[in-house]
Parts: structure tokens; sequence; C-alpha cells
């Protein structure tokens, strides 16, 4: 099998100078090292090819190790052509694909590989919602019947992950060749479901948090199950309080415990309430407390635990006397490594690389933190 994202267009909604999926999320990570985690926790990530198009090179840089297939009319052309490209390089294989805008929960992986290991073919949905600018579709005997942008009354959304047998692929790629150059590539699977027989079933993820990422709201959505957990009345936002800490400025919103409460293992403390804060928020004030390397594992980031949001953090600070000479740190002739890292950044950029490579791993590395001070004598 192999794995296809999709990432040759421009993304002019978010109207940034690079492509999308080099866009951060509020934790400091781009669209595409969520994703390219994500499918390492499941899959091995030789597995993966990227079709790049606008300003590929930055994509390229940022992640060397991929396979890349490009797709020089990315200005001209919609995702079937893109598909097109990558699919026809693997004819005899199977195919799960995603666009390279969506952010999603790893635990979908582990439900959709159920499916993939048994060979069926998949269209992974959203049953949740059904917008009206997205891919929407309809079933007929368990299996999919209409997808697309036009279908009515449908059922929920196509969230942009997708899975295709070996032994339709020949028969899909004909089918990506038919579509014009505008067209997105569930046309292609439409048409084959209507003139070839494909058999493609949708595996509802709608549990899980899974977002596709058009506009600036969509990088600050709620998961969908802190989405079930407002409309239950667990969250108050509609009285977010803010509180000055060292000049910065931490949101609290309040949880009511609810039936929580009525647990024998429970063990929140004596009210019926507590107080959670901002992730954004705490992140700011750890680094306006001096901690310069902040880490949060990728398996404690759990956007859709079952008592909320949660992360947890790992914060170090650089002892007094080991305030760094960045210049020295930074200097080509004593770390030329962390000179071609670091030494091309703005100033202010520069010097928190710096110190955060020191405390993470130069200190062990046996790097000096500042030039050595040599003892002169005076001989006569």
């Amino acid at each position: 099998m192999k794995i296809i994202i999709l990432a040759a267009g421009i993304g002019s909604r978010l109207g940034n100078p690079f492509p999308k999926p080099l866009t951060k999320l509020n934790n400091n990570k781009s669209i595409m090292q969520m994703m390219t985690e994500n499918i390492s926790y499941i899959f091995d990530t030789d597995m993966i090819n990227l079709v790049v198009g606008f300003k590929k090179d930055l994509i390229m840089e940022s992640f060397p190790n991929l396979t890349y297939v490009y797709n020089q009319y990315f200005d001209q052309t919609n995702t079937a052509k893109s598909l097109l490209k990558a699919v026809k390089k693997y004819r005899k294989e199977s195919i799960l694909w995603m666009n390279g805008d969506i952010v999603f929960d790893k635990n979908i992986l582990i439900r959709l590989k159920e499916y993939i290991d048994n060979d069926i073919s998949f269209v992974a949905v959203n049953t949740s919602k059904v917008a009206e600018e997205e891919v929407k579709y309809t079933v007929k005997d368990g299996s999919i019947k209409k997808l697309s942008k036009e279908v009515e009354n449908g059922l929920g959304e196509a969230v942009g992950i997708n899975f295709i047998s070996a032994t339709y692929i020949e028969k899909f790629i004909k089918r990506l060749e038919e579509c014009r150059d505008n067209d997105y590539f569930e046309k292609a699977l439409e048409t084959a479901i209507e003139k070839d027989g494909f058999i493609i079933k949708p595996v509802d993820i709608s549990d899980f948090n899974c977002i596709e990422i058009d506009f600036e709201e969509d990088l600050k959505k709620w998961s969908p199950m802190a989405t079930k957990q407002i409309n239950a009345g667990k969250w108050d936002l509609e009285n977010i309080e803010t509180h000055n800490v060292n000049g910065i400025n931490i949101r609290t919103v309040r949880q009511n415990y609810g039936k929580a409460l009525g647990w024998g293992g429970f063990c929140g403390g004596n009210e019926t309430f507590s107080y959670w804060v901002f992730k954004q928020d705490l992140l700011k004030l750890l680094k306006s407390l001096g901690f310069v390397n902040i880490r949060i594992p990728l398996y404690f980031d759990q956007v859709d635990h079952q008592h909320g949001p949660c992360f947890a953090v790992l914060a170090s600070k650089v002892p007094n006397h080991e305030k760094i000479d960045v210049d020295y740190y930074l200097d080509p002739e004593i770390n030329p490594d962390l000179h071609e890292e670091f030494g091309h950044l703005p100033s202010i950029e520069r010097e928190s690389k710096a110190i955060e490579h020191f405390v993470a791993l130069g200190r062990e590395e046996g790097r000096l933190s500042n030039r050595p001070t040599t003892n002169k004598t005076n001989k006569k």
C-alpha cells in the first residue's frame, strides 16, 4: 500500500504566502507535521508520497525524508489530476489518500486500518453535520451511491481520507484521466461507482476529531468531544474570565462536574466545579516566566480526551550560572552545524533557538555555552 497526501494547491482562502500544509496550529506544529506524525503512529513513513505544486521547495525542505510527486499544473488543475499524478506511479498498489489540509485524531487511522487490512475500499465520513459547501454522499445497500458537493439530502460529509483496493486501481486511473482539470477526485469515484460497479463503503469517524483547515476560524475549532460537552452544559463558555499573571492574560473556563459528582472514585475536590486554562495562554505564561525549552509529547496532547481537552508539558529554564553567549554558541567555527541551522534567523528567534538547543541537547553533548575564560599570568 502507498499513502498519498495531496498538497499541491495554493490555499488562497487562508491568504498565507506559503503552502497551506505548512500552516501552524495552536500547538505550534504545522498541519503537515501533525499529519505525518499521526500516520507514523500506524504506518511506515516510507509509504508516504506528497503531491506538491505551489512553492513546493518549502514543503520539501521541511520534510526532506518523504517521497514527492510534482504537479507542475497545480495552478490550473484540481485534486483529480494531482491524485492521478501519484496513482499512475503505483498501478499495482492499494492507495490510502488524503487531502493535505486536514487535522485529525490518530485514532481515526486505527479504525480505518481494519478496512485496509481487509482490502475494503472506503470513504471516511462525518455524519454529525452536512454543510452545503462540502462533499456529501448518499448510500444504497450499505455502499456509497452518490458523492459530490451537489448531492441533495446527503447523509454526511466526506472528510478527505479515502482508500481504494489495488483491484480497482486501473479502472480508477481511467476515471481520473476522464476528469476535467477543475474536477475533484470524488468525480472519478462517483463515476467508477456508477459505471464500473465499485463498492465503496462509508466509514463513520464522527466520534473523532477531524477538521478541514480552509479559513482562519478553522484553526480555533473545538473537537467534537468538547462540542458535545459544551452542549451538555459541562463548559460555561458564556462567562470566560481573564486574569493577568506576569503580564500575560490568562483565560479560564468554568467546568461543571455534573454527573461526575456521584461517581464512587470522584477526586475533583470539594467544589462542584473547577477552572480550566486555555492551552495557548498557559504556554505564553511559561515563556514569560523564563521557560525556554517547552515540549509537549505527541501522545500526551489529547484534544478529544473524555474528561476534556488536555495535554502534558515539560518545561525547563536555563540556570543563571549558565546564561548563553548566543554569538559564541552559534559561531561557525565553534558549532558550524548550529550556525547553519539557526544563524540566519532574526535575532530574537535566533537567541530563543540557541537557548532551547543548549538546554535540550547542547549541555549533554558537551558544548560550551560561553567562550572559555583564560587566566593570564605575568612573568617577570
